[in-house]
């Protein structure tokens, strides 16, 4: 099945090859690069799966995962290289907002999507 993914990664060849390698396997990959326009794209959009980076030029995946999970029912999964960036504690009061470490395989990523 078809699933509508907002990307939400500022290092713009990740976010391209993540859609590159999405688009194939039949879901709608949309890369965008910052927090503003993560809000926007969840505002203007359903989407089935919002993946966000930690780091982001104007703010954090964190805020990504707190704002689309006031406005969605999406599968949400933030990834960062740095597993320190969140505590348990953080990342447990996020409820249904998954964890990936960078790097990880194509199998880990579409495990977490479907």
């Amino acid at each position: 099945m078809s699933k509508a993914v907002l990307i939400v990664e500022d290092d713009r060849q990740l976010g391209e090859s993540l859609k590159t390698i999405l688009g194939p396997l039949h879901h709608e990959p949309h890369h965008i690069l910052t927090l503003k326009d993560a809000k926007q794209a969840i505002d203007n959009q359903a989407w089935d799966v919002i993946i966000s980076d930690y780091s982001l030029g104007d703010g954090t995946g964190l805020e990504v995962m707190k704002y689309a999970i006031e406005k969605s029912n999406s599968i949400l999964i933030i990834s960062s290289g740095n597993d320190h960036v969140l505590t348990q504690e953080e990342l447990m009061g996020l409820g249904r907002v998954r964890w990936m470490s960078k790097p990880y395989t194509i199998d880990d990523l579409i495990t977490s999507i479907d």
